[in-house]
């Protein structure tokens, strides 16, 4: 009986590497899955609806010139989905990485009050850096470079190579560094998701 269960230990330990190596491609397989839904769905809501792609481009040209009576004006006509709208507004913005998030953070302060506009802007600013980190995760560094310049993403390497794993962590607290382009890079490297989300 001891012979067995000795038997099996040893089998166990010496096909642990090959167990770790099905997890990860399990584990890329379902974040290019993730990514790949998400991407298409979009694809398809721009290309395939006029009304979308409208709101699209008018989100993008009020998010550029940093107009806020024309978002907060845009948000009021969704009555009670305002909020709703808003956190796609967030997603939608740090998907398109150059347009700034701080645009749709002070709209939301404005209609929803301090406390209800820093939950919607946080949490949906999260949401749309996870979605950041399993498209950089899911499709690799050209799939990225189409969303963040050249530039902006060698900033973020030479950002994650001097502070490493705390990187995420330093770049949320400092509004110099693009969240956005973080969240791409950090999908780019082998920090797991909770380094990365926590």
């Amino acid at each position: 009986m001891r012979v067995k269960h000795q038997e099996e230990i040893i089998l166990a330990t010496t096909n642990a590497p090959e167990i770790k190596q099905k997890s990860k491609v399990k584990t890329l397989l379902i974040n290019l899955g993730i990514a790949a839904v998400i991407a298409a769905i979009f694809t398809a809501l721009y290309f395939k609806s006029d009304r979308f792609q409208m709101h699209a481009q008018f989100i993008v040209k009020v998010l550029s010139k940093g107009d806020l009576a024309s978002l907060k004006e845009y948000l009021l006509a969704w009555g009670a989905w305002a909020p709703v709208v808003s956190a796609f507004i967030m997603i939608f913005q740090s998907i398109a990485a150059p347009l700034p998030a701080f645009i749709v953070t002070v709209t939301n302060g404005w209609l929803f009050g301090a406390f209800w506009g820093t939950l919607l802007s946080w949490s949906s600013a999260m949401a749309g850096a996870v979605l950041c980190f399993y498209i950089g995760r899911g499709f690799g560094r050209p799939a990225v470079e189409r969303f963040v310049s050249k530039k902006a993403l060698n900033y973020v390497d030479r950002f994650f190579q001097r502070y490493g794993n705390n990187s995420v962590l330093i770049a949320r607290l400092l509004p110099v560094v693009s969240f956005d382009a973080v969240s791409y890079a950090a999908g780019l490297t082998p920090i797991s998701f909770w380094g990365f989300f926590i």
